[in-house]
This record gives structure tokens, C-alpha cells and sequence, in this order.
């Protein structure tokens, strides 16, 4: 059963319990195609993540979320580190292709995103009875060039208590048929390993609504599912 998490209110209330949301943006070479906006994907996808957290802030339960936001090509870089929510830049520039630019390697973005995750499950308070989660969301619009390590990271954190996975494939809708993207289709649901935890996206308002579901919805609760 899935249960919201977020009510909007006009005040904040105390922590009660800390989220932190760490976003994976894609910024390799690809996403310079152009989406539905007519402006590159990459573009899209900054503006979305923007808009999701002025949507965000405004929320009751604002004090109990941090966020990241890892960037990444064939390396990752922490474009944000761990803030608080009410702190965040609601407004930032991502710079997707003029950081990265070249191909997509999932699993380094994972595999930064599992350190600054470890670091935020072990903090003091979550050892006095303040639940902590992780809600790992990943945007990319194609296929890793290093799968088999990408799918080794993801089982780490699939297993580690406290971690949630998300997955949206953010592509044109002209290549949905496309022999890569199926591949990546594949990918991506074998590393969040639940239908309801990944989408294919052609769209900056639908990825918008992606990022809210993915962060103001508590799934731990919920049975994975995953088609044949």
C-alpha cells in the first residue's frame, strides 16, 4: 500500500524523520536531442527538477527532506550536496552537456550516490530513533556503457536498509522504438526491480510528476513488482 508522505500546508512542521532525495541527472552527449519542448532534453530535465522543488519547498513536511543531486556523463559529480530542503536552490543551474557531454555510465553516479547515502543513514540522529531513508531517483535517456557494474551497484543498494530506487528513461518520443532504448528499458527495470518505481518519459511535466511520486510517496511498504 502506498502511503503519501508530503501534505501542502502553509506552515512547516518539526523533523520527525529525515528523507534525503538524491537525484541522478544524465548529461551525456544524447541528451543535447531535442524533446518535446522543442529545447534539448537536458534542458528539460534541469527545468523539471527546478519546478519540482519550488513545488516542494512549500509542503508541511518540508523539514524532514534533504536533497542531492549527482550529475553525470562517463563520470559523476555531486553538483549538490546533501541540503536541506527549505536551502535548496530552486533555481540552479545544472549545466548537464557543458559538464559532462560524452557517454552515460550509470552505475559511477550509483556508485557516488551510495557513499552520500551511507553517510546519511548513519548519522547520529538516525541512531536515536529519527528514522532514515534514501530515495535514489535516476534520470537517464539511454544506454550505460557499463552495465554489468551499473547492475552490481544497484543490488548493493536494493539490499541496503533504508534505500529506495527510482528509475525514469527520459527520451524523444520518436526513439522509443529504437534498439538502444530498449536495451536501456531493460537496464533500468532490472536496477529498480519494481514496475511501479520506473517510467518512460517523453515529456518535461510528466518528469516534473515522476520526481513528486518518487519523493512524496513511501514504497517501503509496498510489494515489488515486476512484469514478465
Amino acid at each position: 500500500m502506498i502511503h503519501d508522505l508530503m501534505e501542502l500546508e502553509p506552515m512547516s512542521s518539526p523533523r520527525t524523520w529525515h528523507q534525503l532525495g538524491i537525484f541522478l541527472l544524465d548529461g551525456s552527449g544524447s541528451m543535447e536531442r531535442e524533446g518535446t519542448s522543442g529545447r534539448p532534453l537536458a534542458h528539460d530535465a534541469g527545468h523539471a527538477l527546478n519546478n519540482f522543488l519550488a513545488w516542494f519547498k512549500t509542503g508541511s513536511k518540508a523539514n524532514n527532506f534533504s536533497i542531492s543531486v549527482i550529475t553525470f556523463g562517463e563520470h559523476a559529480e555531486e553538483h549538490t550536496p546533501p541540503t536541506p530542503l527549505a536551502q535548496v536552490d530552486e533555481h540552479a543551474e545544472y549545466d548537464l552537456l557543458t559538464n559532462h557531454g560524452d557517454r552515460t555510465d550509470i552505475g559511477a553516479a550509483l556508485e557516488k550516490a551510495e557513499a552520500i547515502a551511507t553517510v546519511h543513514l548513519n548519522q547520529p540522529d538516525a541512531q536515536a530513533n529519527m528514522p532514515h531513508t534514501v530515495h535514489i531517483v535516476i534520470m537517464t535517456d539511454g544506454l550505460c556503457l557499463n552495465a554489468d557494474h551499473t547492475r552490481q551497484v544497484a543490488a548493493r543498494l536494493r539490499h541496503t536498509r533504508g534505500v529506495e530506487l527510482f528509475c525514469t528513461l527520459f527520451i524523444p518520443r520518436s526513439a522509443v522504438a529504437d534498439a538502444e532504448v530498449q536495451l536501456a528499458k531493460a537496464l533500468m527495470r532490472e536496477v529498480v526491480e519494481d514496475d511501479k518505481r520506473f517510467r518512460v518519459i517523453y515529456d518535461e511535466p510528466t518528469l516534473r510528476e515522476f520526481f513528486k511520486q518518487s519523493m512524496s510517496t513511501n514504497v517501503a511498504l509496498a510489494p515489488r513488482t515486476k512484469s514478465e
